[in-house]
């Protein structure tokens, strides 16, 4: 589009009907001056061309305070003791003690074990394959007690 059809005035029949009044360029070019006058702050002392032709003009930009007062991020924080045991969290229902319940964890348990051995090979040095296994896991593993600190008590 060309600049002389931005520019070309409003016709006359036109401006009857929509009861406008056509700006011409001077009070356009005045009002557009005055605005950017009132929108762009001039220092007090220094006139804006001498200020940008002689020195370096530093923009007002300053770095964002930190927030002293600002803490770390909220994590949720876990229970302490006192509220675990009033909460009963570690009282576990007799109903839920059986002995079925935990046979899905000890399948799972079985099925990491096999994927933590799974690149050990019976000609595999045993110290290797010592601290493999004492590196694992064994919540889920069904481990057997020879004797308890209650049995030692009771023989004493």
């Amino acid at each position: 589009m060309e600049e002389t059809e931005v520019c070309i005035p409003i016709p006359r029949d036109l401006v009857r009907r929509l009861g406008v009044e056509p700006h011409t360029s001077t009070k356009a070019t005045k009002f557009t001056e005055a605005y950017l006058r009132n929108c762009i702050q001039q220092p007090t002392r220094l006139d804006v061309k001498s200020m940008v032709t002689h020195k370096a003009v530093i923009l007002g930009y300053r770095r964002p305070k930190k927030d002293k007062t600002k803490k770390k991020s909220k994590k949720a924080k876990g229970l302490n003791a006192q509220q675990k045991r009033k909460m009963k969290v570690f009282q576990i229902k007799p109903d839920h003690q059986r002995y079925e319940l935990f046979l899905p964890l000890h399948e799972l348990w079985r099925q990491y074990i096999i994927d933590l051995c799974g690149g050990l090979k019976p000609t595999s040095n045993p110290q290797f394959v010592q601290q493999k296994l004492l590196k694992a896991d064994f919540h889920g593993a069904i481990v057997t007690g020879k004797f308890s600190s209650k049995d030692k008590q009771q023989k004493c």
